[in-house]
């Protein structure tokens, strides 16, 4: 089920996200400042592990083995046996969090593993809520949800290669996802780019409250081009007149509380099983 990409087939991929993004955004998403005259497709070339470099595939198997026994149902583990899940190991020159998804393949950094297994090795975990035993084996529970985070996301992906195929991830009735054209903000945000959403990067993910209020949920950059992207998340209350919705101009305090509360619903079965 599990399958290490080689070097090119990273590249192929890398290549073909970071084609879509404007230059002058690329300092915030890659270390390119200490790599002069280089090319795009060379400095990611030279931040992609090959297979042969990797040695703890095991140890990666076997977490990925355990989050499908841990946090997937019957309905979900049938779909995924259907898939092969690629992996591509990174440097933490190619800016993101740890573990993340484009498309079908699942990006991991090489020393975030490398430290998920020393952790593991010297018993460096402070509480037994980072934790997971299992058949007398200890796992990193944020690994775990982690990788069952990005899987999910492979197949939301994979589900909405089809555009008609998106609307039933939001036949909840808290959810809409509407073009980012119909959202009138009041402050031009630099909305961070999400790998693992890719394949909606045009649209916005509309939450709506009890009492029928829309809002939604983004993260914006507020650093200057520098060597990683610093963000913020802000929640903004919208009104919505005529098929169009607009910002209020109201703050609301930023809580992990109010995070949950409008949870992106791709993710949402891994917080709550």
């Amino acid at each position: 089920m599990l399958k290490l990409n080689n070097k090119k087939e990273s590249l192929h991929i890398l290549t073909n996200y970071f084609n879509k993004f404007n230059s002058c955004e690329l300092g915030y998403y890659l270390e390119i400042e200490n790599y002069k005259n280089i090319s795009i497709p060379n400095f990611l070339e030279s931040n992609i592990y090959d297979s042969e470099d990797i040695e703890l595939l095991n140890f990666l198997e076997s977490y990925f083995k355990f989050a499908l026994v841990k946090l997937f149902d019957k309905k979900i583990l049938c779909e995924i046996k259907k898939i092969s899940v690629k992996i591509s190991i990174v440097s933490d020159s190619i800016h993101w969090s740890n573990i993340f998804t484009i498309e079908n393949t699942i990006f991991i950094k090489y020393k975030y593993l490398i430290d998920i297994f020393e952790k593991k090795e010297y018993n460096c975990y402070k509480s037994t809520n980072d934790i997971i035993f299992y058949s007398d084996k200890i796992y990193d529970l944020e690994f775990i949800e982690k990788i069952a985070e990005s899987i999910l996301y492979i197949l939301q992906f994979l589900n909405c290669t089809d555009e008609n195929k998106l609307e039933n991830i939001f036949s909840n009735k808290h959810y809409s996802i509407v073009d980012k054209s119909k959202i009138n903000f009041i402050n031009k945000y630099n909305i961070l780019k999400d790998p693992n959403i890719s394949f909606i990067d045009n649209k916005i993910i509309i939450y709506w409250s009890c009492d029928n209020k829309p809002c939604t949920l983004i993260n914006y950059i507020y650093s200057n081009l520098s060597f990683a992207p610093y963000w913020e998340t802000k929640i903004i209350e919208l009104n919505y007149i005529d098929g169009e919705y607009y910002e209020i101009d109201q703050e609301i305090d930023i809580s992990n509380e109010i995070i949950d509360k409008y949870l992106n619903p791709f993710i949402i079965k891994v917080k709550y099983n």
